[in-house]
C-alpha cells in the first residue's frame, strides 16, 4: 500500500463563503502545511464560536491535499459527510463553521523555455480559452403585513448576503432579520442557502437550516417567521430559466392586426337616357 507524500512547494485556500472571511479572498500557504482554526498561532483564522482553536490541518501532496480533523468539536465537512481525515483533489472545497475553502495549487511560476522544451504549435492547435462568466440570478422576496407586498432583485455575481445591515447585497428592513442573515449561492444544481449565525433562523418548509443546504432553482424558504424567498435563475444567465424556474412570460411581439377589408368596387355608373326622337313632319 502506498502512502502519498508531503510536498513543501505551497499552495492556495481560497474563500468560496464565510461569515467572518470575504469571500474570493485568497490565501497563500508556503511551507505545504496549513493549521485552521480560532486560535491566532494558526495559519488561518477563523474567529467564530462554532471553530475550535486548533480545528484542522491541510497538508500538500504531490497530486492534491491532505485534509485532517484536529479532533474538533463542530467538525470538518465535504460536502454534506463530516470527516476525519480524506485526500481533497485541486480544486474541491471544504467547510468548516460558516467557512467554505478550496484547495488550490500555487499560482505557475512561467520559467523560460529551453532549446528542446519549446514546442510551436499552429494557431489553430490551441484550444480556445473560454472566461468565466459570473451566473446571475433573482430573488423574489415577499414581505408580511396586511398589505403584503413582493419585490425582485436582480443579483449579479455568484453570491449574494440578504440581512438588515447596509453593507449586505439585498437590505430587507423588516422584523426578525438579523444584519447579516443568510447568504445566497449560485451553484451548478440549483442553489446554496447558508444560514450566517441568525438570531431567527433560515427555514426550508418547517426545517431549519443548520448548514450549506442546496435549493432547486424555483424554490423557497423563509427568513424568521415571514419573510420568503424565492431563487430563480436570470433570464439571461447561461443557460437561461428552465420552465420549472421561472413562471411563463407573455410574449412581447407585437400583436397581428388583422387587415381592413378592402372596401367594395364603386358600381358602374348608369346608361345615358337616349336622345330624344325628332319630331314628325
Amino acid at each position: 500500500m502506498t502512502t502519498a507524500s508531503s510536498v513543501t512547494g505551497g499552495f492556495r485556500l481560497r474563500v468560496v463563503a464565510s461569515g467572518v472571511k470575504r469571500p474570493g479572498a485568497e490565501i497563500s500557504i508556503s511551507g505545504g502545511v496549513a493549521t485552521i482554526g480560532r486560535d491566532e498561532a494558526c495559519t488561518v483564522v477563523l474567529n467564530e464560536s462554532s471553530v475550535s482553536r486548533e480545528h484542522a490541518r491541510v497538508e500538500q501532496l504531490q497530486d492534491g491535499f491532505r485534509l485532517t480533523d484536529l479532533g474538533s468539536g463542530n467538525g470538518v465537512w465535504v460536502g454534506e459527510t463530516r470527516v476525519t481525515g480524506i485526500v481533497l483533489s485541486p480544486g474541491q472545497t471544504f467547510r468548516i463553521g460558516s467557512t467554505v475553502l478550496e484547495c488550490l495549487p500555487a499560482e505557475a511560476t512561467v520559467l523560460a523555455p529551453t532549446a528542446e522544451a519549446t514546442v510551436f504549435e499552429p494557431p489553430s492547435a490551441r484550444p480556445a480559452v473560454t472566461p468565466r462568466s459570473s451566473p446571475a440570478f433573482l430573488l423574489r422576496i415577499t414581505f408580511p403585513g396586511k398589505d403584503s407586498r413582493e419585490k425582485e432583485f436582480a443579483v449579479s455575481g455568484d453570491s449574494a448576503v440578504v440581512g438588515r445591515g447596509k453593507d449586505c447585497d439585498v437590505v430587507l428592513d423588516a422584523r426578525n432579520i438579523s444584519r447579516r442573515h443568510a447568504r445566497i449561492e449560485s451553484a451548478s444544481d440549483g442553489f446554496r442557502i447558508t444560514d450566517l449565525e441568525s438570531a431567527n433562523g433560515v427555514w426550508i418548509d418547517d426545517k431549519r437550516v443548520e448548514e450549506p443546504t442546496r435549493l432547486e432553482a424555483g424554490g423557497r424558504f423563509r427568513l424568521g417567521s415571514d419573510v420568503f424567498i424565492e431563487c430563480h435563475l436570470a433570464p439571461d444567465a447561461g443557460t437561461g430559466p428552465s420552465a420549472e424556474s421561472m413562471p411563463a412570460q407573455e410574449p412581447l411581439s407585437r400583436p397581428v392586426v388583422p387587415a381592413k377589408p378592402s372596401p367594395p368596387a364603386p358600381s358602374p355608373p348608369a346608361p345615358s337616357p337616349p336622345a330624344p326622337s325628332p319630331p314628325a313632319p
